[in-house]
């Protein structure tokens, strides 16, 4: 296995969780997932009722997301199963993933420095929801680019770590 196999198994998931997102409210009939709003790490509602796709996806946002209506895109009168800025996260998982796959070849991944922008670009994210919170404002704008900012720097924390794994393995 070469080193950047992990990094594109998880682009692809990445990329297939991204797609269905917008692909089950937009092939649903008008409004089917409304009133999602709960909290995270507590499944508030159930999922049996629609398809085994639909229900996972959902039930993933059910569990991990506050899918607060407010703060979520709403695609064919539904809400997402994620809100605004973990949507946007994973899109900036996607595009660092893309960029560090495609210079491979020229950064050295597993460099210190890799890993430490990754954690600046995290820290934009966390600054920027901590302001959101101790203020009660709500940034649209500020929510979904501090979101991808906040992926892009996963994506690097990832692919730092799995370089280093890999060199770890080649160097014995």
């Amino acid at each position: 296995m070469n080193s950047s196999m992990p990094g594109r198994i998880l682009l692809a998931a990445m990329t297939v969780l991204f797609v269905l997102l917008f692909i089950i409210p937009l092939v649903s009939s008008y409004g089917k997932f409304t009133d999602l709003d709960g909290t995270a790490g507590i499944i508030d509602h159930s999922w049996s009722w629609v398809n085994p796709i639909s229900a996972t996806v959902y039930w993933l946002g059910d569990l991990f997301c506050h899918q607060d209506f407010g703060r979520s895109f709403v695609v064919n009168g539904s809400q997402l199963a994620f809100c605004q800025r973990d949507i946007s996260i994973f899109l900036g998982i996607i595009i660092g993933l893309v960029v560090t796959d495609l210079k491979i070849r020229h950064l050295d991944l597993s460099n210190f420095r890799v890993f430490i922008v990754g954690l600046i670009l995290i820290s934009i994210g966390f600054a920027e929801w901590s302001f959101e919170n101790i203020t009660s404002s709500d940034f649209f704008v500020g929510r979904v680019l501090t979101g991808v900012i906040t992926g892009i720097g996963v994506a690097l924390i990832f692919q730092y770590f799995i370089k280093r794994q890999y060199k770890k393995i080649i160097n014995g």
